[in-house]
């Protein structure tokens, strides 16, 4: 996720609430004579619910 993306995700949350979760992953790879976590990039994910008496 981008920082502008992130921005924008932010206030619409801020506005509308709802539930963020952020997931994230590693992948295991060798390092050296052992083995340790690559980080892959997170994924955030926005849920809500429009009521019926939003606008």
């Amino acid at each position: 996720m981008t920082l502008e993306s992130e921005a924008l995700l932010a206030r619409w949350y801020g506005r509308h609430g709802g539930e963020l979760i952020r997931l994230a992953v590693a992948t295991a790879v060798p390092v050296g004579g052992f083995t340790g976590w690559r980080q892959a990039m997170p994924v955030t994910q926005w849920s809500v619910t429009k009521g019926s008496t939003d606008s």
